[in-house]
C-alpha cells in the first residue's frame, strides 16, 4: 500500500504538476497584450487624430521623443504607458479574423500605438469602448509576421484609461 502511494505521489510530483505548470504559462502568454517583455521595449509609436508621437529609448532610464519634434520625454509617464500595455491581458477575443472593423469602432480608431522591441514591432489600434464599463475594443496586427490585416479583435478592460 505504502509503495503505490510513493508511486502515485511520484507521478503526480514529476509528471502531472509540470504539465498543469506549463499549461498555465501558455495560458499567460496566449492572453498577454505584448510577445515580449517591458525590458525589451526599444520605442514607441503613438497616433491619434491630432498626428503620430514617435518615442525611443535613449538610455536606459530615458526616453526621448524624436518626432514630430526632438525633447526628452517624461520618464514616468511612458512608463506608466509601458506597464499598461506590458500588464494588460485579453480579456475575450470577438472575432479571430475580423473583416469587419466599424462594429468595434476600429475603422478609424481613436489611437494606434506600435510597440518595437528591436527588430520585432506590434500594432495595436484602440477603438470603442466594449460592453463592460472598463472595456475598450482593440486590434492587434503583429508586424513581426505577414503584417497583413488584424490578427484579432479583443475586447479588453482598460488599464490607466488604455486598456487591459
Amino acid at each position: 500500500m505504502f509503495l503505490a502511494l510513493a508511486g502515485l505521489g511520484g507521478y503526480l510530483y514529476l509528471v502531472e504538476f509540470p504539465a498543469q505548470q506549463r499549461e498555465e504559462k501558455q495560458e499567460r502568454a496566449q492572453k498577454q497584450v505584448l510577445p515580449f517583455p517591458e525590458t525589451a521595449i526599444t520605442g514607441l509609436r503613438i497616433t491619434t487624430p491630432q498626428g503620430p508621437i514617435e518615442l525611443k529609448l535613449a538610455e536606459p532610464g530615458k526616453w526621448s521623443i524624436v518626432a514630430p519634434l526632438q525633447t526628452d520625454a517624461d520618464y514616468r509617464e511612458v512608463q506608466a504607458l509601458i506597464r499598461a500595455l506590458v500588464t494588460g491581458t485579453v480579456t475575450r477575443t470577438v472575432e479571430e479574423q475580423a473583416t469587419q472593423l466599424a462594429a468595434f469602432g476600429l475603422e478609424q480608431p481613436v489611437t494606434t500605438l506600435t510597440v518595437m522591441a528591436g527588430t520585432q514591432h506590434e500594432t495595436i489600434s484602440i477603438g470603442d469602448s466594449g460592453p463592460l464599463s472598463n472595456t475598450l475594443y482593440v486590434v492587434q496586427y503583429p508586424l513581426c509576421a505577414s503584417g497583413i490585416g488584424p490578427e484579432r479583435v479583443t475586447d479588453q478592460p482598460g488599464a490607466e484609461g488604455l486598456h487591459q
